[in-house]
């Protein structure tokens, strides 16, 4: 199959036959195979991204809820135990159901490695700051590790939850909750 179209400017015409065509689209990606196998185009970060102390960081939002958490992979060897706290207290201690504190912790299981997390939440409720934290927890566990992106991201914790509390509007009694209509 041949393709013609003429340029009425300066009157030169063009054939594009369809050899040429996929000939030069298998060139070009065999260009993007060769640099992706030597690592020239990477959508994450090889290295990962530690503060002094070896701690990586991870912000979480939801509702009214902001969470600030740091993450550290202990050393095999260390006699330290699996630490995770949040706002000062163990997590089983700030999250009272039991619902909370294993939303908070899901990114965890994923480990084979002993951890510390430190976890401060504000604002919104307890629910809010589950999920905030369980978020801030996920990106902090990417940055330490960026192999774990796509398992984590397979899972759904990168997904963040953007839906807020709608505003009350003038006249109503809530957001959509119109005043009790009267007859006379």
């Amino acid at each position: 199959m041949i393709l013609k179209t003429e340029n009425l400017e300066d009157s030169v015409s063009v054939e594009i036959s369809k050899n040429a065509v996929e000939s030069t689209l298998e060139s070009s990606s065999e260009v993007v195979k060769s640099a992706v196998e030597k690592k020239e185009i990477t959508s994450k970060p090889e290295k990962p991204i530690l503060d002094k102390i070896g701690r990586s960081y991870g912000t979480g939002r939801r509702k009214e809820s902001v969470s600030r958490v740091w993450f550290k992979f202990l050393e095999e060897d260390s006699k330290e135990e699996n630490l995770f706290t949040v706002n000062g207290k163990e997590i089983n201690a700030y999250f009272k159901r039991s619902t909370h504190s294993s939303k908070a912790t899901d990114p965890i299981s994923f480990l084979k490695k002993k951890f510390l997390v430190k976890g401060f939440a504000k604002g919104g409720g307890l629910s809010g700051q589950a999920d905030a934290v369980r978020l801030g927890l996920t990106k902090a566990i990417i940055k330490s590790d960026p192999e774990m992106h796509s398992i984590l991201k397979a899972q759904g914790f990168l997904t963040t939850d953007a839906r807020k509390v709608e505003r009350k509007k003038p006249g109503f009694r809530k957001a959509r909750r119109r005043p009790q209509f009267r007859k006379r």
